[in-house]
């Protein structure tokens, strides 16, 4: 009886855990990735994302410390690459949104040296 009780626990965990394990690798492999590089930058910086299954209408705005927007971009497809060459703003801290349909995906600052 003991053991009989024993094996059924031991199967129960089993399931349990394997049932974790499926549904943290089904969360990876639906959780949007984004980076942005190189940071600090001179030149073309990118912005390398994929959020396949994490909705659509991506836009990527670039806003300086005040607030005021410098670029816009709206790459298509759910996963790739955007461009921004900050040729035309001054060097200094610059906030990124990365947003979609679903809500923001990522943010944070980029710098830009000269």
């Amino acid at each position: 009886m003991k053991h009989t009780l024993l094996l059924s626990l031991l199967l129960t965990c089993s399931i349990i855990a394997h049932a974790q394990y499926e549904a943290a690798v089904r969360y990876r492999a639906t959780t949007p990735t984004f980076s942005v590089f190189p940071n600090p930058a001179s030149g073309v910086v990118t912005f390398s994302y994929n959020v396949q299954d994490g909705g659509n209408d991506m836009r990527i705005v670039v806003t300086n410390v005040v607030g005021e927007k410098v670029a816009t971009m709206q790459p298509t497809g759910s996963a790739g690459n955007a461009y921004w060459n900050p040729g035309n703003v001054a060097a200094g801290v610059y906030i990124y949104t990365a947003s979609n349909d679903r809500g923001v995906i990522s943010k944070g600052k980029v710098v830009v040296v000269r």
